[in-house]
């Protein structure tokens, strides 16, 4: 029954339960595993469609023997109009961009919104924010 369409074959406990995951003949990797859900929050923070583009590249880099199928290392680039959305996986390393071990980034011109499954914090770009004129009111006497 785990099987489903894929080759019967002896059971192993690599491709069982958790492991899945990692095997072509029922996933497709972290990505479709945990970036369905991530890039959801990036697809509607951006109120996205389909991308125009997309190109990815990755393997077995981390981990090039282990008993796993698909990348443990990936960048994919999508492309929308007016701005691209990257995902970047480095599976087994847990401390990623901006201190995270996953999440989700909006970077924009005076700064960047990092989102993940426990929060949020924006980290405002200084130098930018010093060139934007504070305004000011004078004080009624």
């Amino acid at each position: 029954m785990w099987l489903g369409p894929a080759t019967k074959r002896p059971f192993n406990p690599n491709r069982f339960h958790f492991n899945f995951r990692w095997f072509w003949d029922y996933a497709g990797g972290l990505m479709t595993d945990w970036g369905v859900h991530l890039i959801d929050y990036a697809l509607l923070g951006m109120d996205a469609a389909f991308p125009k583009s997309a190109v990815a590249l990755g393997g077995k880099y981390a981990y090039p023997d282990g008993a796993h199928e698909t990348p443990d290392t990936l960048a994919t680039v999508y492309e929308f109009d007016g701005y691209n959305m990257i995902w970047e996986q480095a599976q087994s390393i847990s401390n990623g961009n901006y201190g995270k071990d996953h999440g989700i980034s909006y970077i924009g011109n005076n700064g960047t919104l990092v989102l993940w499954r426990g929060g949020w914090e924006v980290i405002p770009d200084e130098k930018r924010m010093e060139a934007i004129p504070v305004h000011q009111t004078k004080a009624r006497d």
